[in-house]
């Protein structure tokens, strides 16, 4: 919702949270590497990619955006 507003540092700080208390979830960090990458946060971005990619080999949105921000 935040990332969708344009307000990147504030989905940063709450998606880091989200993390936090559940470190096993992809899809939260799928989004927060999404974040990082907007804040132009490169090598972020693709440990949560590839973090995202572990916890759920079939996420073909984080192995797009993985490809992407290794390019």
């Amino acid at each position: 919702v935040y990332e969708q507003q344009g307000d990147t540092a504030q989905a940063l700080t709450h998606l880091k949270e989200a993390v936090k208390l559940k470190p096993d979830v992809a899809d939260l960090h799928y989004n927060l590497g999404l974040a990082y990458e907007l804040e132009g946060d490169r090598t972020q971005a693709k440990t949560h990619y590839e973090r995202a990619l572990k916890l759920d080999p079939q996420g073909e949105d984080a192995r797009k955006a993985l490809a992407r921000v290794q390019s």
